[in-house]
């Protein structure tokens, strides 16, 4: 049984208490292949029986027979793609023209095994769209100067989830004493159980998360001609905004090394972990913004010399946060933690 568990790790045993560790100060090793004191029982080597095809193994130090059978399941992958592209003379001083592309990726891969058991590969699903917009406007003044604006958008929206992730969570297995958010309706699925020289079962890391990037993008150019002198000057500002839970464990993750006992099965069937992991969970909302201006001069001083001078000056913020989740930065001279006075607050010195 899982420290925190109400139940059997396997399934269908009665809530019980775990002998304790026998020694807890110096983590005592017991031979390979015995259990603790006190625990009925053995060790069993699974060989893949009925699994979807029987392959030779490896025989690891330990005498066990690892990698001796492969499974192979189902997948789909509907990829649509739209891209659309005008330009509209309004005038003979004025030109438009206008760009939208569309992706949009839906992939789904089966578990390795039914139910909540998972797998914890790179299996369940993975979602994705993004729109891309652009626009110019090329206005001629006179016939020397010409001003160019250009309009950008980008939105992406990309989420990746476990096979598990609309069935029942860990509470409903009864894992207990972990995040609530980690067992809260969206989080289906049992945590993962990692067993050295077995496969996981559960949810792997990184499931589920996603990502909801936006970006606006406005540059405007004039260009002058006038005697020996080509001048271009712009400006540009970029304005990013991203929303993500990337997180390595939404749901926790359990870890048997065979520290205990030796053997790591034997570990998992009496509930010594070697290793949990689990993390607060936290939606971000995170803010770039961009500045640059530049002017440019192509003289041409002689027929066969031409000097390009230029100066471009730019500015980019830090990340920051805004919501609830904003930027926390550490001073080590105080040994104290320095929070945001503003949403606007970069924290950076």
């Amino acid at each position: 049984m899982l420290p925190g568990c109400g139940q059997h790790p396997l399934g269908g045993g009665q809530d019980r208490e775990i002998a304790p560790d026998p020694d807890p100060a110096g983590r005592q090793r017991f031979g390979r292949g015995e259990l603790a004191p006190g625990q009925g029982g053995g060790v069993v080597v699974g060989q893949g029986e009925g699994h979807d095809h029987r392959d030779p193994g490896t025989v690891v130090g330990s005498g066990q027979t690892t990698n001796n059978y492969g499974v192979s399941r189902a997948g789909k992958e509907n990829t649509h793609k739209s891209d659309i592209k005008s330009d509209y003379n309004l005038s003979s001083k004025d030109i438009f023209s206008f760009r939208w592309s569309y992706l949009r990726q839906d992939i789904y891969r089966d578990a390795l095994f039914e139910g909540p058991a998972d797998g914890a590969n790179n299996q369940g699903g993975q979602f994705n769209t993004n729109h891309s917009t652009g626009a110019t406007w090329t206005k001629t003044i006179s016939p020397s100067i010409v001003n160019v604006f250009r309009f950008g958008y980008n939105r992406t929206y990309a989420t990746f989830t476990n096979p598990g992730i609309d069935g029942p969570g860990a509470a409903a297995f009864g894992f207990k004493n972990i995040p609530a958010e980690a067992i809260a309706k969206g989080n289906g699925g049992i945590p993962q159980i990692s067993v050295s020289n077995y496969n996981s079962l559960g949810t792997r890391n990184f499931r589920p998360q996603f990502q909801a990037p936006e970006l606006f993008q406005f540059l405007d150019t004039i260009s002058l001609t006038k005697g020996e002198h080509s001048l271009r000057m712009g400006f540009e500002t970029r304005q990013k905004n991203n929303t993500f839970q990337d997180l390595a464990r939404t749901v926790p993750a359990y870890t048997f090394g065979g520290r205990f006992t030796g053997e790591a099965m034997a570990d998992l069937l009496v509930g010594y972990v070697q290793q949990f992991d689990a993390n607060t969970q936290a939606n971000v909302e995170q803010l770039q913004k961009a500045y640059a201006t530049f002017i440019q001069d192509d003289w041409k001083v002689l027929p066969n010399l031409t000097l390009n001078l230029g100066l471009r000056y730019e500015y980019t913020t830090p990340f920051y946060a805004t919501g609830k989740n904003k930027n926390v930065n550490f001073d080590p001279k105080t040994g104290q933690l320095v929070y945001p006075t503003s949403g606007r607050d970069y924290l950076v010195n």
